[in-house]
Order: C-alpha cells, then sequence, then structure tokens
C-alpha cells in the first residue's frame, strides 16, 4: 500500500490496524483544493480496504484546522462553491465508513474546519484546543454537514448560540459540552487514548458507527442538503468577499432589490 500525495502524510501502524494521516499544510491551517482532493481520493480507497480499523487525522502545524483560504477564493471566487461541495462530500464520506476516525485537535479549529472536525467519530483534544464558531463573521454559514452532526451532542439552542455570539470555546467547554471526547495533557496521555480506544472490538465500533452516525446522517439528510443549498446562495451576496476587505455587509434590503433585479434579468433574456 502505497500513497503518493502531497498535502497529507499516511502512515500505517501493523500493530493497531490504523492509518495515521498527518494534514501536511504549507504556511497555515487552511484547507486547500489540492488537499480536499487527496482526502476524498484517500476515504473512497478507505471504503473498500476493512481491514484498516481506524483512521487517526491530525495537523503537521500547531493548530487543526482552520477551514478554507477565503483569500485564495478571493481571486478565484467561482472556486470556493465547488470547495464547499467537496468538502461536505468528505464530512459524509466520514460518517459512513466503516472504520473508526478519531481526530487529533490540537491548537485552533474555526469556520469550515470546525465541520471538517464534526465528521470524525472520536474527537480528542489537548489543553490548548480551541474551537472558533466565526462563520457569521465571515459571512458565511455552516453549509457542510457539521451543523447537523454537533447536534447530535449538543442542544439546537447552544449551537444557535454559539454561531450568533461568535463563540470561542477553550478545552474545559468542549468536554464539558460533549464535543470533545477526551483532553489529553502529555503525549503519553495522548498514546494511551489511542491504545486502549483500538484494542477495543473493531466490530462492535462498526455496528454502533452504523447505528447511531451513519443512521442519523440518513435520516436527516434531507436537512443537511437544505442547509448546504442555503449555505451556497449566501455566497451569491458577496458579503464573504467583504469581510475579507473589512467593508460593510449587505443590507437585507440591499439583498432582496439584488434579487429582483436578478429575476428581472433572467426575464428579459428569456423572452
Amino acid at each position: 500500500m502505497i500513497f503518493q500525495f502531497e498535502t497529507i502524510d499516511v502512515a500505517l501502524c501493523g500493530k493497531n490496524k490504523s492509518l495515521y494521516v498527518e494534514l501536511n499544510y504549507q504556511d497555515d491551517a487552511y484547507l486547500t483544493l489540492p488537499m480536499l482532493s487527496e482526502l476524498e481520493e484517500f476515504f473512497e480507497w478507505c471504503q473498500s480496504h476493512i481491514e484498516v480499523q481506524n483512521i487517526i487525522i491530525s495537523s503537521k502545524l500547531e493548530d487543526f484546522c482552520r477551514g478554507l483560504e477565503l483569500n485564495y477564493f478571493k481571486e478565484n471566487p467561482h472556486q470556493l462553491p465547488i470547495a464547499l461541495k467537496r468538502l461536505r462530500k468528505i464530512i459524509l464520506q466520514m460518517t459512513q465508513l466503516p472504520q473508526t476516525i478519531i481526530t487529533r485537535a490540537h491548537g485552533q479549529c474555526e469556520s469550515f474546519g470546525l465541520e471538517f472536525l464534526m465528521g470524525a467519530d472520536i474527537l480528542i483534544g489537548s489543553l490548548y484546543s480551541k474551537c472558533h464558531f466565526n462563520f457569521i463573521a465571515q459571512g458565511l454559514l455552516p453549509c457542510c454537514g457539521g451543523q447537523y452532526l454537533l447536534e447530535a451532542s449538543s442542544s439546537k439552542a447552544k449551537i444557535s448560540s454559539w454561531l450568533i455570539n461568535q463563540t470561542e470555546l477553550i478545552s474545559d467547554d468542549l468536554l464539558r459540552e460533549n464535543i470533545f471526547h477526551f483532553i489529553y495533557k502529555t503525549e503519553e496521555e495522548y498514546k494511551d487514548f489511542i491504545h486502549r480506544t483500538t484494542q477495543a472490538s473493531a466490530l462492535a465500533r462498526t455496528q454502533l458507527k452504523s447505528n447511531l452516525r451513519s443512521k442519523f446522517i440518513i435520516e436527516n439528510y434531507a436537512m443537511i442538503e437544505q442547509e448546504h443549498q442555503i449555505g451556497l446562495s449566501l455566497l451569491q451576496t458577496g458579503d464573504w468577499q467583504r469581510a475579507l476587505l473589512n467593508q460593510p455587509f449587505l443590507a437585507p434590503k440591499d439583498w432582496a432589490l439584488l434579487l429582483k433585479n436578478m429575476a428581472e434579468e433572467s426575464n428579459s433574456a428569456a423572452s
């Protein structure tokens, strides 16, 4: 088994039948189109290789994932919906795979990086872990399924509050709110947790995942699809670009007028 990836490093640990995946960021912990493409390819490979029982994902940098590199998409706006569709596919792949997926979320995690994080079955972090719900500050909304996965452990009211208030949760908060399953203080504690988890019955873990997470996604797929379409439509306002330029966001009345003009232009072109 040889992986020839450029943006992710994959290592096999035969002892616990695990694949260790390290996100090989360049300058900052942002997901890029090439990384999304390689993650998608990797998870497709895992789907047909059930001899692999565990997938442990970590970052090469101090932060786990800060979402998408929006400054890149500012110059290539047509590629942002493509990236979000690909990220959504990856997250749904993660919930359907037979393997147990563990994320080691050391450091900062924010924006669409939070949704990627929620695709894992087991979330662990360090004392320095932070999750920042800063979507609306960027003129964006969650749209890749992560919000619904979060609802499996937290209430809608809390999630709504975190999103509206752009809350940043630290390690103690993440553990208390049942978002993270374990916080390690030392490298030895981390290794011990991985050992205990991967030594548990693989068949029992797979069945539990199928009964709970996979079933949850299937039952809520229509709502996840609706959330995705709403998030993509919000891109049309250009608010995410205004956020990058520190410009005021579009007022609702201006958006209504813009929609009206777009409809009139469409009708005019049709006639």
